[in-house]
């Protein structure tokens, strides 16, 4: 494992303290955002819908330019 210090306001300083193991949550809090980020990053997401289609008032079926009325 390799070293990194902190600093912790007095608040937060005093958390940590009654924590266990105070170095594992941080490494697990770590990884977790990572996890999070990487998810977020490499997961596109999904375009939105219309929520009603303004020509068949279709409901979260297609966007409105793609209604078959209007082709």
């Amino acid at each position: 494992m390799r070293n990194k210090m902190i600093t912790l306001c007095p608040t937060s300083y005093e958390l940590a303290q009654k924590m266990p193991n105070f170095s594992a949550w941080v490494r697990m809090k770590l990884l977790e955002d990572s996890v999070v980020i990487h998810t977020l990053s490499t997961v596109p997401a999904p375009l939105p819908k219309n929520y009603m289609c303004k020509h068949c008032l279709a409901v979260e079926d297609h966007w409105s330019i793609q209604c078959e009325l209007i082709q």
